[in-house]
């Protein structure tokens, strides 16, 4: 996937999103079963698990994940977002069903504890 495209289609920048690619790894299985297309679905897989594969490299053990990495310069940006989060824990789990793989439902979970203790307002809401 790409981040920024020029007017011309043609990417601008050398990025690796996790946070979008973890994100558009269950959209992509749930827009093939809105199609009711079998065999879209089937060839979305390899696609789904290989993109939560890559997230993965970027998952820390605190249940957080870094947003991305700009390739040219070998530079992680670090910095954490709730909304990543709770796409982790979507992603990861839906690997997870996919492939019965520990390390993805590990993922899932470690993610969902992030969330619930560090993130969640359980006083004010959100």
């Amino acid at each position: 996937m790409h981040l920024f495209l020029s007017r011309d289609w043609k990417p601008s920048a050398n990025l690796i999103s996790y946070r979008h690619d973890i994100e558009a790894s269950w959209l992509l299985q749930e827009a093939a079963e809105v199609l009711g297309n079998k065999n879209l679905l089937e060839e979305v897989k390899l696609v789904i698990l290989n993109m939560a594969e890559a997230t993965a490299a970027a998952f820390l053990p605190d249940g957080s994940l870094y947003h991305e990495l700009d390739v040219d310069a070998s530079h992680h940006d670090k910095h954490r977002e709730w909304w990543v989060s709770a796409e982790a824990m979507v992603g990861f789990l839906n690997a997870y069903q996919l492939t019965s793989k520990q390390s993805f439902l590990e993922h899932s979970i470690n993610s969902w504890s992030l969330i619930k203790n560090h993130l969640l307002d359980i006083k004010g809401g959100e």
